[in-house]
């Protein structure tokens, strides 16, 4: 029988130890048969991280990740696994901050893996065997197949956490074939530009004398810099009509979740789970105020209902409202001289952004506003202001030189 205690009294499991400083300690024998020990300042999930000590998950959570990956590959030997067996280990065990990924989450990778992966060559290899000459033939294959550079590094990120979980958690393999992989592969991440103060001002110009049910949807999408599943998701009870603010707390997705046959509209919590609150300008809340007496209960998804924003009396997809919004830019450029090359719903949102880092609206204000995680996510915005300053400036020197 077990008698050892923590300093808090508790029983310690088999395996399971606390150090002189408090630490916890657990040792267990790995998939080749070696001995491993896990460290972490939490017992359970419940206890507090001591002061000064850097965040990370319970030593008993440690255990259970363990004990799926040792139970999930107790009839096969380790070596012997596939990356696609590799990957629903992962994918099955994976964290983010300290929680198991959400249901849809998993899906949403699961869908792209097999869509992807799942029937190719790589993805039935042994993992030991992958070396990086299989991972630059994949990604080719994935240029081949018409799929942008964006999406290859994509799945090179994935790729990447799969092969590191294997050689750091489960002691597989010596080195992550991924490294460096992608520097064979000819590209660039698409970055998503900015409208010019002239495109900004004539393109809503345009919507709104052209398209009276879809400029609401620029507008909003440019002055409050919300996501296209955010914007759809926007109901009479998100908007604060006293205090002239919209709360964004939700977007509409479309998925087939686990327990369901086929794929429909749910309601998700915001990219990040970012919670904002954003003033709203006269004629926007005025649009809105408009919308919201019209607004009917007979739509309702997930118990959510009162969506401002529908089209034949359904609630939009992400890709039918996207297709509307650039095929209305598409006629806008018929009729301009100033044409908009490039154009995506997120265009409105990086315009607006902009927009306000040229105003000189606080980093910090924007980066909650748009609901970036990180803070250089927002100061590419006003690097690209920045730049764009010099050249006015130097623009305006000019003309009073001559």
């Amino acid at each position: 029988m077990n008698n050892r205690k923590d300093n808090k009294g508790r029983n310690l499991r088999n395996g399971e130890s606390q150090r002189a400083d408090g630490k916890y300690m657990f040792r267990y024998i790995d998939l080749t048969g070696k001995r491993q020990t896990v460290y972490s300042w939490k017992l359970t999930e419940f206890d507090r991280m001591p002061k000064g000590k850097k965040e990370d998950i319970s030593l008993r959570e440690k255990e259970e990740e363990i004990s799926l990956i040792l139970k999930s590959n107790n009839s096969i030997q380790a070596k012997q696994l596939t990356l696609n067996e590799m990957f629903e280990i992962y994918i099955d065990n994976k964290r983010y901050r300290g929680r198991p990924l959400a249901p849809k989450t998993k899906i949403n990778y699961r869908s792209e893996w097999h869509k992807n992966v799942s029937d190719t060559v790589i993805g039935h290899k042994k993992i030991s065997d992958i070396c990086r000459a299989d991972i630059i033939s994949f990604y080719s294959s994935l240029v081949e197949n018409g799929l942008s550079y964006g999406t290859v590094t994509y799945f090179h990120k994935l790729m990447n956490s799969i092969f590191n979980y294997a050689m750091d958690s489960m002691k597989l393999i010596n080195k992550n074939p991924c490294r460096r992989a992608l520097n064979n592969i000819e590209g660039r991440q698409k970055e998503t530009i900015p409208l010019t103060k002239t495109q900004d001002k004539a393109l809503m110009k345009y919507v709104r004398e052209h398209d009276k049910n879809l400029y609401p949807i620029f507008l909003l999408m440019r002055e409050t810099m919300v996501r296209i599943g955010e914007c759809i998701a926007v109901t009479k009870s998100d908007i604060n009509f006293e205090n002239s603010t919209i709360t964004i707390d939700k977007q509409l997705l479309w998925y087939k979740a686990e327990n369901e046959s086929r794929a429909r509209l749910h309601i998700s919590a915001t990219k990040g789970r970012n919670i904002r609150r954003i003033p709203l300008k006269d004629e926007l809340l005025h649009i809105l105020k408009e919308l919201a007496d019209d607004v009917t209960d007979d739509l309702s998804i997930d118990g959510v209902s009162g969506f401002l924003f529908v089209k034949d009396g359904g609630a939009y997809m992400a890709s039918e409202l996207r297709f509307d919004m650039c095929n209305l830019v598409r006629e806008y450029n018929v009729f301009s001289q100033d044409k908009i090359e490039e154009f995506t719903p997120k265009t409105l949102r990086h315009t607006g952004c902009t927009m306000y880092a040229r105003e000189g609206m606080d980093i910090s204000v924007l980066q909650y506003i748009m609901g970036h995680k990180s803070p250089y996510t927002t100061m590419r915005f006003y690097n690209h202001v920045t730049e764009e300053r010099v050249l006015d400036t130097f623009k305006e020197h000019i003309k009073e030189s001559a």
